[in-house]
């Protein structure tokens, strides 16, 4: 059994599937914006024991305030559908995942929506350059900041819920998995039980 789930991992099975039943969903009227976060998760002291397995740095596992740990990276829409997911060591900051989360995105979004620790000029510019608008509070610091729209950044929860609903899931709530590529299916798989 372990085996064949190994092997679709891999492929990359479990995300089709759940691109596939994704899709089947009726989407949502009006502007699309796509809500991107990340949540961190600690590693089990199993899948801390990388014998067999490349280093923990390759297999995004790194240690911050916590411990050993994880952060999940994601990028869903107003309907809670995944759009891009990454992972990383759990001392990553925020940024330096996000341009991957939008150049994964395959459909084209009115707003990227994220909190103050995506305020970077760079990230901006990409998503501008990409025909998307950024709503993205600024830093307090800012020297011309312009104005925020309220209404669409008050959509930023759905991503908070997002990571609830897939972290009602054991194994993704705590990371027992010693590779990347298996935690990622599971994953895959607990947000196919949360399109429900």
């Amino acid at each position: 059994m372990y085996q064949r789930f190994r092997r679709w991992a891999k492929k990359g099975i479990f995300e089709r599937i759940y691109r596939a039943l994704a899709d089947a969903q009726k989407p949502r009227s009006g502007t699309r914006s796509i809500l991107i976060d990340s949540s961190i998760v600690r590693t089990h002291q199993d899948a801390r024991r990388s014998r067999g397995v490349s280093s923990k740095e390759e297999e995004a596992i790194g240690r911050s305030r916590g411990g050993l740990s994880t952060k999940i990276h994601a990028a869903v829409d107003e309907a809670f559908r995944l759009h891009s997911l990454t992972l990383s060591p759990g001392q990553a900051h925020d940024i330096t995942e996000a341009p991957t989360l939008v150049a994964g995105l395959h459909k084209r979004a009115g707003h990227i929506v994220a909190d103050r620790g995506y305020d970077c000029a760079r990230f901006r510019a990409l998503i501008s350059a990409r025909s998307m608008t950024p709503v993205i509070p600024y830093r307090k610091n800012a020297k011309q900041p312009e104005a925020l729209n309220v209404c669409i950044y008050g959509q930023r929860n759905i991503v908070e819920r997002f990571f609830l609903k897939i972290k009602t899931c054991r194994r993704i709530a705590t990371r027992f998995d010693k590779t990347q590529t298996s935690y990622l299916a599971m994953i895959f798989l607990a947000s196919i039980v949360a399109l429900r």
